[in-house]
């Protein structure tokens, strides 16, 4: 798929632009649904590193892809509870976190294809972030998804643009060597949508360390 600058047109396949067209308009969708109270400051918040790798004969995957993890996160308390009020049950902190994220292919077993680069996934993450224990850990979970563009030839994935959804779970506030750090582990699940065939779903486990920017 091309965006020819002679005749301002996407040159390619008709089904790979209508699916790359939904999913800008979904992308500009959400960001314009952020409500304008809260302000965004576009500089990350978060440097996750990780590693990933898809499961065959997890649900549909048939395929192991084995990829390193390099994300960039903005951090955006929707609800802050006030953790020192005294009560027997405290209830978790509401964030909307934004992660835009480079899967760099590092293994493919269908394929031998050298000009196979990653997947290019951008997400809006529901987390949840628990009243910390007395050590200063703070445990949270999350879900969301996005859209995704696959610049791979990974075999049944039948398009370049693609959409995931994620869920996950972790723990903040962890120390090594004087440095603050989380550890986080996810599900994460890339399909088609069924937009395109074949549609067969990856699968993968996915874990990654952050540190604060």
């Amino acid at each position: 798929m091309r965006f020819s600058f002679a005749s301002g047109q996407w040159n390619g396949t008709g089904p790979k632009a209508a699916c790359f067209f939904r999913a800008l308009v979904l992308v500009a969708w959400l960001a314009g649904s952020v409500p304008s109270a809260l302000a965004v400051d576009w500089k990350p918040d978060q440097l996750l590193l990780g590693y990933g790798s898809s499961i065959p004969g997890f649900g549909d995957t048939t395929e192991r892809v084995q990829a390193a993890d390099f994300a960039l996160r903005w951090d955006m308390p929707l609800r802050q509870c006030e953790w020192d009020a005294p009560a027997y049950w405290k209830p978790a902190s509401h964030h909307l976190w934004m992660e835009t994220t480079f899967h760099a292919i590092l293994s493919d077993t269908d394929t031998a294809d050298r000009q196979d680069i990653g997947l290019f996934t951008f997400a809006f993450l529901g987390a949840w972030v628990f009243p910390s224990m007395e050590n200063g850990i703070e445990p949270y979970v999350f879900l969301g998804g996005g859209p995704v563009y696959v610049a791979a030839d990974i075999e049944g994935v039948g398009a370049d643009v693609c959409g995931h959804y994620q869920a996950g779970l972790g723990l903040k506030g962890l120390h090594w060597m004087g440095r603050s750090f989380e550890l986080g582990l996810r599900y994460h699940h890339v399909s088609n949508l069924s937009l395109a065939e074949p549609n067969v779903s990856m699968n993968a486990v996915r874990i990654a360390i952050g540190f604060p920017l």
